[in-house]
């Protein structure tokens, strides 16, 4: 849905209203119910609380919850003329497409999601036992750099090919065309994060007699001493995928960053369609998704520590259609058709959507206790180094400041001479 599309008027939506609707949204949440437009109530549920937060067809009551979500992009991005007096342009994030390079959009979703985060306090939190998938087991995590000399050309010491990732920054040119198809292309150079690419190894045992569909669900987890529910928001899910599985099988599970079910399919560029080059690949996907220059985090110079951990979970009981064929950022967006329900049963970021316990009822402290409890999970321990700039153009720079230092020590060292 895009922003732009909303009828916007600062009278009708200030802050001081987007305020009221908040306040109505967080107190039906604390109640467990919302009021419907014939004020029956309807019961609090993560469906019910995205509606009504989007303001979209499945919103409970628009009148009474408003339209948090949209319109506080909208008041931010008109902050600089919101009375519309001197007809100035709004900011980024009046648009779908240009709101996330506004660094108050993630500040701004941080509390979209407090809001969900709220309900899922309410509910009840997941036991341990629950999450086993018995016979299925996983060993032998890891995650090995794809192909082992992709940077080669770039780096001049041997890398860490294995339970490492390595992200850079890049210099790209872009070609950049105006609607007016006699203008010519205008050069535009940009600075863009990437990572080397990797794969995911690991073996999976089905001990069971009969067949399985197993659900890989693969987190990326920041290292920390802290109790395991005080993080789980900052799990990042870097993939989901399926795998049949017979009677008794041991299968060794390869899986590739660029098959991952969170990121966005490639677009037509202007070039394929000004060439004839475009087909249905690139012309019916919807856009969602994550970047997969932008999987990874960046991560620091030194390495950054963190974790990988992958569970097994029973895709028969979890797949709302088990035999659908899934394909895309399924997992980030669902499936493109808008009668298709979310694929996925499970929450969304299951199972750290909410706090784990043992069976005697107490939080699982952290992700070693909740492995050791549950064969069809694993984890292994990874780094993340970000090597810096890989562009020519900065590489060039590096090397005349290190040619000026090392004339000046030249210098130093005849004086002292």
């Amino acid at each position: 849905m895009s922003l732009g599309s909303e009828n916007y008027s600062f009278a009708k939506t200030s802050t001081e209203e987007l305020e009221k609707f908040k306040d109505r949204i967080q107190f039906a949440i604390a109640r467990g119910f919302l009021y419907d437009k014939n004020e029956v109530k309807v019961k609090m549920t993560m469906n019910n609380l995205g509606n009504t937060i989007l303001a979209n067809e499945g919103s409970v009551n628009k009148t009474l919850y408003g339209n948090v979500h949209n319109h506080g992009h909208l008041i931010i991005a008109n902050a600089n003329d919101p009375s519309g007096m001197y007809n100035m342009a709004p900011g980024p994030m009046h648009e779908d497409q240009t709101s996330p390079r506004d660094p108050v959009f993630y500040r701004w979703h941080k509390f979209i999601d407090q809001l969900f985060e709220e309900h899922r306090f309410t509910m009840d939190p997941h036991k341990a036992k629950d999450l086993q998938f018995s016979g299925v087991e996983l060993e032998n995590l890891n995650v090995k750099l794809e192909p082992e000399d992709y940077h080669k050309k770039k780096v001049d010491k041997p890398l860490e090919t294995k339970n490492h990732f390595y992200t850079y920054r890049e210099g790209k040119k872009y070609d950049v065309y105006n609607t007016n198809k006699d203008q010519e292309a205008i050069k535009v150079k940009t600075q863009s994060m990437d990572h080397i690419p990797y794969s995911f190894n690991m073996k999976a045992k089905n001990k069971n007699r009969g067949d399985v569909m197993v659900c890989f669900r693969v987190f990326l987890v920041p290292e920390t001493d802290e109790p395991l529910d005080d993080w789980r928001n900052m799990f990042v899910e870097l993939d989901k995928f399926v795998e049949s599985f017979k009677g008794g099988e041991t299968k060794e599970i390869n899986r590739s960053d660029k098959d991952s079910s969170v990121i966005a399919a490639r677009r037509a560029k202007f070039e394929d369609i000004k060439d004839g080059k475009s087909n249905s690949a690139t012309q019916n996907n919807c856009g969602c998704g994550w970047p997969l220059n932008l999987l990874i985090p960046r991560g620091t110079k030194q390495g950054m520590r963190g974790q990988i951990f992958v569970l097994a979970s029973d895709w028969m009981q979890d797949g709302e259609n088990p035999q659908e064929h899934l394909h895309g950022s399924w997992s980030f967006c669902g499936l493109k058709d808008r009668k298709s329900k979310y694929p996925d049963q499970r929450p969304m970021g299951y199972p750290f959507d909410r706090l784990i316990v043992d069976k005697k009822g107490k939080p699982m402290r952290d992700l070693e206790t909740l492995v050791d409890n549950m064969d069809n999970s694993c984890k292994t321990d990874v780094n993340i180094t970000f090597l810096g700039a890989w562009d020519d153009e900065n590489k060039k720079q590096k090397d005349d400041k290190k040619e000026k230092n090392d004339d000046k020590k030249e210098k130093k060292d005849e004086k002292k001479e």
